[in-house]
């Protein structure tokens, strides 16, 4: 597994990004970056499962280990899904413990979001270019 640091600095209070980044209506509309049917299912709830779907193909279950808003939200991945988002443990097996960390920091009313990726390594590329497209999305999104 290795780790990665993904920053961008938005020029709003970080409880203003954190409401976007998790609204139910912005939520899809920034983390197309990684799929353009990207979505949701479940609520941003500390102990809960959340389902990360790209609509008709199938995604990943994870248990939100910490939402602490507007500062910090940590998810662990249990399972892939898929297309009617039954578990499926062939060919997520790598996938399976990947942990995504959310923090938010906030300094003379700008705020810097540090994602942190635990993963495995055949994730990287998809990662980095997903991350690259929809931090963009969210900053405008945020700043509009």
């Amino acid at each position: 597994m290795k780790d990665k640091k993904y920053e961008i600095t938005i020029k709003k209070p970080k409880q203003h990004v954190w409401d976007i980044m998790l609204g139910e209506q912005t939520y899809p509309q920034w983390i197309k970056g990684f799929s353009e049917n990207s979505d949701k299912i479940g609520e941003w709830k500390q102990g809960t499962e959340i389902d990360f779907i790209d609509v008709g193909k199938g995604g990943t279950r994870a248990v939100l280990e910490i939402v602490d808003a507007p500062n910090h939200l940590l998810a662990n991945h249990i399972t892939g899904l898929d297309k009617d988002r039954n578990p499926l443990a062939e060919g997520m097996e790598n996938w399976i413990g990947t942990t995504e960390e959310f923090i938010l920091d906030e300094k003379d009313g700008a705020t810097t979001l540090t994602i942190n990726m635990h993963y495995h390594q055949d994730f990287e590329k998809m990662l980095d270019e997903g991350w690259d497209k929809s931090l963009k999305l969210l900053k405008n999104l945020c700043e509009e």
